[in-house]
């Protein structure tokens, strides 16, 4: 039975419906304001109406909530997601629900659902022998779902929570980069491709902007004059659509200044793609932009044609990274060149310095090792040992 306490001139209605982890019995409150003209009396009852009526619908509500499948919430979730996920990201949620988070709880009710049920998701996953990265990626949706049920009031507590599940070991991957002398090579080589390939490999060195970001440049956006690039945005395709663009990664634009050699060739390639008043840079035959997955296999050809080491497209954006730190670049400056939205991103590749520098003493020793081969003055060893003594 709902209780009532009249605080001035209004009245805490008190529904006591369902019961949490522990077994207490959960209760709801709502504040019930009577009309200016009612009597002390007539306050009163119709309080105690307001009372019933308020548990009849947290009574309903918690029918609802109990009875609520894990499967029908997803398809809420989801619209509720729209227009704030970005689209690639809604895409990707919607085939892990899909594909993974429906098949394995089925008709599941979100209230049944507890720990080691989340727990032997996580196993499941794992068990496909993806890299652990991949499991925590795919169990962050489900987690967002079950976070959503938590603010809708549907449960009281995420049966996902960190300190409830053991997770696979995620292993710090090592920044894969081109060495100086490979990516002089890359540079020299693509000077045999056509235009828009070289410029597209020399945007990616120099600026170490993304590959979406370099698709989604327009002529427009370079100062000619003070040789600057303006990113803005960032193209992507999704399945059976055309390419899109969309704000760039952080939602933040910026500047970034280029080489003569690269607004030479854009001014090049303007004149050779013969403005139609399309002011893409990239673009097929046809004047549409170029899908990003034709750069990713266009640049592997090229690194196979030319018997250079075979990575992806992106690894031209943490070898920019490292050599402008290995040039003495401030990180602040890396960072902001980047588009990192924190400076632990850019941090990254300070191991890489860390073995440029192991390098380093390799070339030493070894030079020290070929000076002790060719002789020394054995009088110059007996100074040197004085010195050292003395």
């Amino acid at each position: 039975m709902a209780s009532i306490k009249r605080r001035g001139n209004s009245y805490q209605l008190t529904a006591y419906c369902g019961y949490d982890e522990s077994g207490k019995q959960k209760k709801r409150t709502k504040t019930w304001k009577p009309a200016p003209d009612m009597t002390a009396k007539q306050a009163e009852k119709q309080a105690k109406i307001q009372a019933e009526i308020f548990e009849s619908e947290c009574r309903s509500r918690e029918n609802f909530t109990d009875d609520l499948k894990l499967s029908d919430f997803c398809g809420e979730y989801l619209n509720d997601m729209k227009g704030i996920l970005a689209e690639r990201t809604h895409a990707y949620y919607v085939t892990v629900i899909n594909s993974l988070i429906k098949p394995f709880f089925k008709e599941m009710k979100v209230r049944e659902i507890k720990p080691v049920h989340v727990q032997r998701f996580v196993n499941m996953i794992n068990n496909t022998g993806v890299a652990p990265s991949t499991v925590k990626r795919k169990l962050a949706v489900l987690k967002s779902i079950l976070n959503l049920a938590v603010k809708r009031d549907i449960i009281d507590i995420s049966p996902a929570r960190a300190e409830k599940l053991t997770m696979p070991k995620v292993h710090t991957q090592e920044v894969e980069i081109f060495s100086r002398q490979e990516v002089t090579e890359i540079l020299e080589k693509s000077a045999n491709e056509p235009l828009q390939f070289r410029l597209l490999i020399h945007l990616a060195v120099i600026t170490g902007a993304r590959r979406g970001e370099i698709l989604g440049l327009k002529f427009s956006d370079f100062d000619y004059g003070k040789c600057t690039m303006t990113v803005s945005r960032s193209a992507y395709k999704l399945s059976g659509e055309p390419v899109k663009t969309k704000a760039p990664k952080n939602n933040k634009d910026r500047k970034i200044a280029v080489t003569p050699e690269i607004i030479h060739m854009l001014r090049m390639l303007k004149i050779m793609q013969k403005s139609d008043g399309n002011d893409w840079i990239f673009t097929d035959k046809s004047g549409n932009l170029l899908n990003p997955q034709r750069i990713t296999d266009g640049f592997r050809r090229f690194l196979k044609k030319n018997g250079l080491p075979v990575r992806k497209f992106h690894t031209l954006r943490h070898t920019s990274a490292t050599l402008m730190l290995y040039g003495g670049v401030d990180i602040k400056q890396v960072q902001s060149r980047l588009g990192h939205g924190n400076i632990k991103t850019t941090q990254i590749y300070l191991h890489c310095l860390a073995d440029a520098d192991r390098e380093a003493v390799g070339v030493l020793q070894k030079l020290l090792i070929k000076k002790s081969e060719c002789g020394t003055n054995e009088s110059d060893e007996e100074t040197d040992v004085q010195e050292a003594t003395s």
